[in-house]
């Protein structure tokens, strides 16, 4: 065998590639279960389903996350139809490390989508550091928001929800509609007009605001968005990032109406509410305010038979507990092919396959006599070597193709 010093970095860019594809699988899991228990939780509060979808969202950063963690178990559950990238992957690793040219131009394919996924990331990145970049520029042209009797509303339902957090509290000609945004440093910017309106309206809109810092309804906001510059080729995660804010407004607009204030008062306010087309996309993506779904708010709002309510102690402790079980399963989980299929592989004309499938099968312990085979009967010197190798580390390596020595 030629000697394996390590990976080339067109093996890098496989090993990298193999990693995305066993992210998007693992991510399946949250969002499965967050879209099945938005659906049972369905007539309950929004504050409740919001959990759900900020469950979601962690879920999604530990899966990847999860991968550069030194210690994960082997679940061997892909089926036939989902590991043919694995193979692939694995195929082009085990070549590159006997700098053999990949079969079937496998690194070459594996490079051109890593390509992809980079300038798909950048694609999303860069208008969210636009926003971002634009919302500091409004804040620090805003003015502070000195008027009496706002100072006093906002003292006053500072004292309500009970938190000493300092919010900066700004007005600016250049916003619409009423906006939050800061994970760490809470800034509420409001229209100039508001100085005008009655007492109610600010009151109901300070309520809303507040409640969006209280919740860190901004922290999440933003990892929602790292989600989908990470995630950006699944729908699905743009959809958790949608669901989010959806539900994260309607918790709002709940915590408003308990607060007393009516109904038909509130529906009016936001009817009222002025077009937010200032806002570049990435800044809308991470400031709370947004016009898009007004109505299906104001629907929310007037429909008397819909739950209003905060969510409970308990429905939050149990959305933090199934968030930790939840990351800790998939934190340290790395797929694999099913035994079925390696077994399958091992009647395959290539070497690169045959290698492959016996270095999994070798840290099976129900396989590991189809190992000992192949290293004694492959026809390969390659598969054999391999075998013998993985039959040596047993038990095997979390890292599948950590080199063997020059055979």
């Amino acid at each position: 065998m030629s000697d394996i010093a390590g990976l080339v970095p067109s093996g890098d860019n496989v090993r990298v590639v193999e990693v995305l594809y066993s992210i998007s699988l693992l991510s399946l899991v949250p969002l499965l279960a967050a879209a099945l228990a938005s659906w049972l939780l369905r007539h309950r509060s929004a504050g409740e389903r919001a959990l759900i979808w900020r469950s979601a969202v962690i879920v999604l950063l530990v899966v990847i996350g999860g991968e550069l963690l030194p210690f994960q178990m082997r679940a061997w559950i892909i089926p036939q139809e989902l590991a043919s990238p694995f193979i692939a992957f694995g195929r082009a690793q085990l070549a590159i490390l006997e700098h053999v040219a990949p079969v079937a131009g496998d690194g070459t394919l594996a490079a051109w989508i890593l390509t992809v996924w980079v300038a798909g990331a950048l694609t999303v990145t860069v208008p969210t550091i636009g926003g971002l970049l634009q919302l500091r520029r409004m804040a620090r042209v805003a003015a502070p928001a000195d008027d009496p009797r706002l100072v006093a509303l906002m003292a006053t339902e500072r004292r309500t929800f009970g938190f000493s957090q300092h919010v900066r509290l700004l007005v600016s000609d250049q916003a619409a509609v009423p906006m939050t945004w800061g994970a760490l440093r809470p800034v509420v910017l409001l229209p100039r007009a508001a100085l005008n309106w009655p007492t109610e309206h600010l009151r109901a809109v300070l309520l809303h605001e507040l409640h969006h810092v209280r919740s860190t309804d901004a922290f999440f906001a933003l990892a929602a968005r790292v989600v989908c510059i990470l995630h950006w080729f699944n729908p699905l995660a743009w959809w958790v990032g949608r669901q989010l804010v959806v539900e994260s407004e309607l918790a709002c607009d709940d915590r408003v109406l308990a607060a007393g204030v009516r109904r038909s008062d509130y529906a009016e306010l936001l009817a009222r509410a002025g077009r937010n087309d200032s806002l570049a996309l990435g800044a809308r993506a991470l400031a709370s305010g947004r016009r898009a779904g007004v109505r299906d708010r104001i629907r929310a709002i007037v429909d008397t038979q819909r739950t209003v309510r905060l969510p409970s102690r308990t429905a939050t402790a149990s959305a933090a507990m199934t968030t930790l079980l939840l990351s800790v399963s998939v934190s340290i989980v790395q797929l694999a092919p099913t035994r079925d299929v390696l077994t399958t592989l091992m009647q395959d004309d290539r070497w690169e396959a045959r290698a492959y499938a016996v270095v999994r099968l070798a840290e099976r312990a129900d396989s590991v006599e189809v190992a000992r085979a192949a290293a004694r009967t492959d026809p390969s010197p390659r598969v054999r070597a391999w075998a013998r190798y993985a039959l040596a580390q047993l038990p095997a390596p979390a890292d599948l193709f950590t080199p063997p020595p020059k055979l």
